[in-house]
């Protein structure tokens, strides 16, 4: 309730409107008679919000919702949008990313991203340096967009089913361990790798070593349906995706691992 008591920059408002946009995607959905393709619902946010998902039902079906809500004018422009992306992709379909890596100025904080291009044809080359956020501060914008997003748009009776659900599938120990921490290990699986499912954040992958050290193998995101840009958080609620990620591990590890995306330890997405 925290996000209620103080509205100078106007959360509240966001707030209920979102919860209105709710009841239109409803509405919408009775109309173009597609409740019994989305029998749980929408995402919530998902016309308007920066949502990504790779399902095409979802990118289609998103199109047609946002041309209802759409004005004539902003159709035009969204029709322009589109036409200067479609250029630009083609411009740039020949070209490819080389390499790519992280460093700083000596005697600076400051972080860049360099970014190796090589053309598939010429083998010509160039780069782009984008200078990136301080990785506190990272962290931080990546912290609050995530509450933001889960305030707005999860439900929470939802978690609370999926909570249940989720408690009957754990060992003792596993369920005290979510209890007080809000993750979970699984143990060593048939690859040898130990996981810890994190609620809100990705899984991690480790290998413990025999004189009783453990080595990071690295962050795994998944989110099933998709998830709200730069933030930690899914369109299904927390102990929903904690569930998908716990059955891939123990049933289809393989899988698991081919629809993650894999990320280092150094990465701030991974949420040490």
């Amino acid at each position: 309730m925290f996000a209620l008591a103080d509205d100078e920059d106007g959360f509240l408002e966001r707030t209920l409107r979102g919860q209105e946009d709710i009841l239109l995607e409803e509405q919408l959905l009775e109309e173009h008679n597609l409740t019994d393709l989305f029998p749980y619902g929408l995402p919530a946010g998902f016309i308007w919000d920066d949502i990504m998902t790779d399902d095409a039902a979802l990118i289609t079906l998103r199109r047609k919702l946002r041309a209802a809500f759409m004005t004539p004018k902003e159709k035009r422009e969204e029709a322009k949008k589109n036409r200067e992306f479609k250029k630009q992709c083609k411009a740039n379909e020949n070209w490819g990313v080389l390499n790519n890596w992280t460093t700083c100025k000596a005697g600076s904080k400051k972080r860049y991203e360099v970014i190796i291009y090589e053309h598939a044809l010429t083998k010509e080359r160039r780069h782009e340096i984008e200078e990136l956020l301080s990785s506190d501060n990272e962290r931080m914008m990546l912290t609050c967009r995530s509450l933001k997003k889960a305030f707005i748009w999860q439900n929470a009776d939802a978690e609370k089913i999926a909570r249940e659900k989720l408690l009957s599938l754990l060992r003792p120990a596993q369920v005290r361990a979510l209890e007080l921490t809000d993750a979970f290990c699984e143990p060593k699986t048939r690859s040898g790798l130990h996981y810890i499912i994190r609620r809100n954040r990705p899984t991690l992958a480790f290998r413990a070593q025999e004189d009783g050290s453990f080595h990071f193998v690295s962050g795994l995101c998944s989110h099933p349906t998709g998830y709200y840009a730069n933030t930690y958080t899914g369109f299904l609620c927390p102990s929903d995706e904690m569930i998908a990620h716990l059955l891939m591990i123990r049933y289809d590890e393989i899988g698991f691992w081919k629809t993650a995306n894999p990320k280092r330890v150094s990465d701030v997405t991974v949420g040490f």
